[in-house]
């Protein structure tokens, strides 16, 4: 009885790890994308470029969004489609610049098949994503630049 209870508490902190390592996947895609599409409208040309071109910037946006699709599809076959904005600071999300990113997951995953929590979360962060000015995902960029050199980006571009 005592192996069986610890086999349930390992077994659900895996699926609380995998849940978490999802959302930082999906977080540095986010701000991988976000990183693209300014490069892709010429607003950032320096080291927050990850020294490629908008052609580069834009071919690469497509493979950025079918990993993102991808791992909200993982994070949904994990946790299912209720309560997904359950651990989501709507007043956080500017500073982490994922709102737009919250945004997306609620509008892939259909508002109609939101719990009434998730719809309220999600009115939220979409009425702020829109509102985010070049300034601010330039600032986002900035932030997040160091995935310029990271393994996710290289990826990608392979």
């Amino acid at each position: 009885m005592i192996n069986s209870q610890k086999y349930i508490i390992v077994l659900g902190l895996l699926f609380s790890l995998q849940s978490i390592a999802v959302t930082q996947k999906m977080r540095d895609l986010n701000q991988v994308a976000n990183i693209l599409m300014l490069v892709a409208d010429g607003d950032i040309q320096d080291e927050t470029a990850c020294k490629m071109n908008s052609s580069r910037a834009i071919s690469l946006m497509q493979s950025v969004k079918a990993n993102l699709d991808s791992e909200i599809k993982k994070m949904i076959k994990t946790n299912g489609k209720k309560n997904i904005f359950s651990k989501v600071n709507t007043d956080q999300c500017l500073t982490d610049c994922d709102c737009g990113l919250y945004a997306y997951i609620g509008d892939t995953i259909g508002f109609e098949q939101l719990t009434d929590t998730d719809k309220l979360t999600h009115r939220k962060v979409s009425t702020i994503a829109p509102n985010q000015s070049k300034e601010f995902l330039q600032v986002c960029a900035q932030k997040n630049k160091q995935l310029c050199s990271s393994k996710l980006l290289k990826s990608i571009k392979n």
